[in-house]
């Protein structure tokens, strides 16, 4: 059951795009962000000797972010490294996770590195950049499940200074279907816009209506390797999420079309039936 949560956000230069810290007020995890041009924040924290969970995250030329995820005893020497590292220069903001008490240890936090990784390759939201999973550490039954409340509250200020990085695409809920010349696409209206499904089938031509951002923004997803060709089509390799069902349609369609008419639930009630009018 989700129980209301009360979350404490302050910005310590009054620039959020600088730096935030975010803290549950019942709880003991503490939350810290900054931009990777505003280091100097972490660096006069008291917290940059803190045991904790450090996240890296930026993009490079794909739509999908990237993370890395590491846990460290010092955060700003484990910092220098990556500030150092050729291969890291795509992250541009950091977030540590790390409590107000400094109740981790080594043992904890590399125990806790490990399910963080694991939960972030179930949720598939981001491009992880680890290039191997970490081994867990043996901590005690009681021990892990402080760790797993721990990552409960860091999943939700994670979300909500805008990195949903453990919260899946999918919620599991009332499914619609664009039915077209014999192919079929799948897609599921979420709080953060209209989801494809992975599976979901569309001819190849585009219609007169296509606009030039529709058909880059196709051809796009087909280089990324979102999108593949099949014999009889193309097909969904994973699902993608669109900001809006119309926009989601045009990309099935291969042409201008409205989402809200065109995507049906299985007894063929429109999405505008079904969630503006219920």
């Amino acid at each position: 059951m989700v129980r209301p949560k009360t979350i404490q956000i302050h910005l310590p230069s009054g620039d959020p795009k600088e730096a935030k810290i975010a803290e549950i007020s019942s709880e003991l995890g503490k939350l810290l962000f900054c931009s990777r041009k505003n280091l100097e924040f972490l660096k006069n924290r008291n917290e940059r000797n803190n045991v904790g969970i450090y996240f890296l995250f930026g993009n490079q030329d794909s739509d999908k972010q990237g993370a890395y995820i590491g846990e460290a005893e010092k955060l700003f020497d484990r910092l220098k490294t990556h500030l150092q590292d050729k291969e890291k220069e795509w992250f541009s903001s950091i977030v540590f996770f790390t409590t107000k008490d400094n109740s981790l240890n080594k043992a904890l936090a590399k125990y806790f590195e490990s399910y963080c990784i694991e939960k972030a390759l179930e949720a598939n939201r981001y491009e992880l950049k680890n290039k191997q999973s970490s081994n867990k550490a043996h901590i005690s039954e009681a021990e892990e499940a402080d760790i797993k409340n721990s990552f409960e509250n860091l999943k939700l200020l994670l979300t909500t200074i805008g990195f949903p990085l453990f919260e899946k695409l999918s919620e599991g809920k009332r499914m619609y279907y664009f039915i077209l010349k014999g192919y079929e696409a799948v897609g599921e209206y979420t709080n953060e816009g209209f989801l494809i499904k992975k599976g979901s089938t569309f001819e190849k031509g585009f219609r007169p209506s296509s606009t030039e951002s529709t058909r880059k923004q196709r051809d796009k997803l087909i280089t990324e390797g979102i999108i593949e060709f099949t014999e009889k089509g193309h097909r969904f390799k994973e699902d993608y999420l669109f900001n809006s069902p119309s926009t989601a349609g045009n990309i099935i369609a291969g042409g201008s079309t409205n989402g809200w008419l065109a995507w049906k639930t299985k007894d063929g009630k429109t999405m505008d039936e079904v969630e503006r009018k219920k």
